[in-house]
């Protein structure tokens, strides 16, 4: 956190002294510069006396966890957060979306039965297969091209001292893709599963990829080497039945991601620094909805998961169609 404070310090001299512990004042976010990105709602529910008092205490709190963190998003850098949003906007959110989670949690999602439940329509199903395939020369041929991924990206975020970015999912399940190649466990064929619906992210990762904070051309080698086994891998393991296709779940599975953001990703990015997952300010592409973009990005990922994951249940015959013609026609 001292590193990320003394790389914003000469960006940010002018606005810390009038915007820190209770100096902070509604002029922080209304700077000539600086749209108000205010949830005007939320602003007029605060204003009565009690409601405004309890906010401006909590707000001050969240804004002293941070207070150095500057309030535009640096236009040469992605990964310094911000305080784009208020705090008070920051616990508003955090509090509803949390008041969901809980709920969730409380009913038992419905993933938790997942091993006993096969996806009718797949071939999966008509195979009788209700277990992973052991691993094969192949399988370990795969590990060591995702093992050899997965040390590059760590290899890159300790040197450059970025290792809160390992908790990104595109970082994190390049790891957990490694241990799949190997592992056949219940807890592996979950993980597959799970991923069948959240996969997308990687492909959007590298599709609109932000590369001003990559130095070298290895580094950058290496950052599409990542999000290419992560697109191709799921679709290999698809097309070989490595693992049986469980029915789909993308309201659980979605959450579950959900949960991701606003519990780790969100509090991670504001306690250190580091902009994680796009929870402190929005990416180029969702600057158009201003203060909302969280709540736009939350419908749409979840739109994608289920669309993602119906193909994945539409297709997953003919890939294992094909890749036997492969197989076939190599031997």
């Amino acid at each position: 956190m001292k590193r990320v404070m003394a790389s914003n310090a000469s960006r940010q001299q002018s606005s810390t002294t009038e915007c820190t512990g209770k100096n902070r004042s509604s002029s922080c976010y209304d700077r000539k510069s600086t749209p108000n990105y205010y949830f005007t709602s939320i602003k007029a529910l605060c204003r009565p006396g009690r409601w405004s008092g309890i906010m401006g205490t909590l707000g001050d709190r969240l804004f002293s966890v941070n207070p150095r963190l500057p309030h535009v998003p640096d236009a040469t850098s992605k990964i310094f957060s911000t305080w784009f949003l208020t705090p008070e906007r920051h616990l508003v959110e955090f509090f509803c979306f949390s008041l969901w989670f809980f709920y969730f949690l409380a009913h038992q999602p419905s993933f938790v039965g997942w091993n006993s439940t096969i996806n009718p329509s797949s071939s999966s199903e008509k195979t009788e297969q209700r277990f992973p395939k052991a691993a094969n020369e192949a399988d370990y041929v795969f590990f060591s091209i995702c093992a050899f991924t997965a040390l590059g990206i760590l290899y890159f975020k300790v040197t450059r001292r970025r290792h809160f970015y390992l908790l990104q999912p595109c970082n994190t399940w390049i790891f957990i893709l490694t241990y799949l190649t190997v592992a056949r466990t219940q807890t592996a064929t979950r993980l597959f599963n799970f991923y069948l619906h959240t996969m997308w992210g990687s492909w959007i990762g590298m599709l609109v990829c932000d590369l001003r904070d990559y130095h070298s051309r290895v580094e950058i080698g290496f950052f599409f080497c990542n999000h290419i086994v992560l697109v191709t891998m799921p679709i290999v393991y698809l097309a070989r039945q490595t693992f049986p296709l469980y029915a789909p779940d993308a309201y659980s599975c979605y959450v579950v991601f959900a949960i991701q953001h606003w519990w780790i990703f969100l509090p991670v990015s504001i306690i250190s620094g580091w902009h994680i997952q796009m929870m402190t300010h929005p990416p180029r592409q969702l600057s158009f909805a201003g203060s909302n973009y969280r709540i736009v990005m939350m419908v749409v990922s979840y739109v994608i998961t289920a669309l993602v994951r119906s193909w994945v249940g539409r297709n997953e015959q003919y890939l294992a169609e094909v890749h036997a013609s492969v197989v076939e026609s190599l031997y």
